[in-house]
Parts: structure tokens; C-alpha cells; sequence
């Protein structure tokens, strides 16, 4: 987070530049499908998005056969013969928390409360043309955390959402729509989109 943080301001000294993170992995061997390293992503995104301003992520490779932790999706396929194998990540499903809901042009916006590495990490993002709102919650705590939202006086508060979880048992699902107004309670190790209108 220091190093992120430090760019972040090295930045905002010059408006008019942008980065973008682009063809991250984690560079380490054998893989992972599980939520282990789908919050270790998370987790990463969040800072790159949140602290070091990056305005645009990207993951290096989609599909790949090999023991690494390098894809977003696996196979156990290399020749004619073999079966033919097709295994999801957890990685897979969290860059959908963020990469279907926050669209380019929206701006990320002030999200106050606690953020905690190893706890709860919240960020939320702003559709200027359609009013929308999208809050992605990281919560890698081993045990569940209630959040309740509250809008800032000054802005136009969805009046609902629509939840989606990816969890050690959930792949991106969509929950039932809930008010505004709502406690939240985000399961252990998951992340959990809120889409606003």
C-alpha cells in the first residue's frame, strides 16, 4: 500500500496523466483455483484502483495448460487425445465483480469507513450518464462483516441494488434485490458488488 499510495500522489501532481496496470499475474507456480488467490487479486485491484489511481486493470492471460498461477482459466488439454478440460478460477469470477459493472467512464467516488487489508475493503464508482452506482466490498476476514450504507446528503442514493457474490461456493451470482437502506452482510472471504440505479 505505501508504494501505491506514493504513486497515487506522485500523480495527482499531474492531472493530466494516467496509468493503467496491465498484464498482471501472480508469478508463482502451481495453481489456484480457490478464493486464496482470487482475494490476493483483490485485494491488489482495490489498491491499484483505489490508491494508486490506476484507471484501467488487466489480467495477463486468459487460458492456459500449465501448473501456474498466471490464468483465468486452466486446462488439462495439450494434444489431440487428451480430455478435454476447462477449470474456472476464483480469479475468473472477482475480475467479473469489477469488470462487469464498472464500465469505462465511470469515476471512482469517496468511500469513508474503515479500510482493512486483511479485513474489509470497500470502493464505489459513479455512471455520470445514468446515475448508477456500483460499491465492490473485498471482505478476506475469516468470519462475516455487516456493513450498513449511507449516502452522502448531497448525492442522488440508489434506492436499491442488485447483489453479486463471489464466495468458496458462489461464482458471481446474483442475489435478490434489496433496499437502499438495508444492513449488508458480506460473507467470509468474499467479494460482493452492489449494483445501484
Amino acid at each position: 500500500m505505501p508504494d501505491r499510495e506514493a504513486l497515487g500522489r506522485a500523480l495527482a501532481e499531474h492531472p493530466g496523466w494516467r496509468i493503467w496496470q496491465s498484464e498482471y499475474c501472480i508469478m508463482e507456480p502451481k495453481r489456484d483455483l480457490g478464493m486464496d488467490a482470487a482475494l490476493r487479486v483483490a485485494r491488489v485491484i482495490h489498491c491499484d484502483l483505489v490508491f494508486a489511481q490506476a484507471s484501467a486493470w488487466q489480467w495477463w492471460m486468459a487460458a492456459a495448460e500449465a501448473d501456474y498461477k498466471d490464468a483465468l482459466i486452466y486446462t488439462d488439454y495439450r494434444q489431440p487425445g487428451d480430455s478435454q478440460t476447462i477449470y474456472p478460477s476464483k480469479i475468473l469470477w472477482v475480475l467479473g465483480n469489477y469488470s462487469r459493472f464498472i464500465r469505462p467512464g465511470m469515476v471512482r467516488v469517496e468511500v469513508s469507513g474503515s479500510q482493512n487489508i486483511h479485513g474489509l475493503l470497500a470502493s464505489a464508482y459513479f455512471d455520470q450518464k445514468s446515475g448508477g452506482v456500483v460499491a465492490v466490498l473485498i471482505n478476506c476476514a475469516t468470519n462475516a462483516q455487516n456493513i450498513y450504507l449511507k449516502f452522502s446528503p448531497h448525492s442522488a442514493a440508489p434506492k436499491q441494488f442488485t447483489p453479486w457474490l463471489t464466495s468458496t461456493i458462489k461464482d458471481l451470482c446474483a442475489g435478490e434485490k434489496f433496499n437502499a437502506n438495508n444492513n449488508i452482510l458480506i460473507p467470509p472471504q468474499s467479494v460482493l458488488t452492489l449494483v445501484g440505479n
